[in-house]
């Protein structure tokens, strides 16, 4: 099996037993994977996954490469937090 095909089972074999999980994230090995997405969804947990700056994702305007759709936001849209 894929790792996102591995994860998506261990997220829900996690969440049947109860362990409580409100989101989740992954790589993009794990972003690349709709199926991963949608289960997260369906499931109703939130989630961050990566994805590559050449993947096209759905904007009100069509689709778009996830890099152009960036370098076209303005520099207020952003906020830097620290992870450390």
């Amino acid at each position: 099996a894929t790792k996102p095909a591995l994860a998506t089972g261990m997220l829900n074999r996690a969440l049947r037993a109860g362990t409580p999980a409100r989101w989740v994230t992954g790589d993009e090995v794990y972003g690349n994977d709709p199926g991963l997405r949608v289960e997260c969804e369906a499931q109703q947990i939130g989630y961050v996954l990566a994805i590559g700056c050449d993947r096209h994702v759905r904007t009100s305007a069509g689709p778009i490469r996830a890099d152009a759709l960036v370098a076209s936001l303005p520099r207020w849209a952003w906020q830097q937090l620290s992870a450390g």
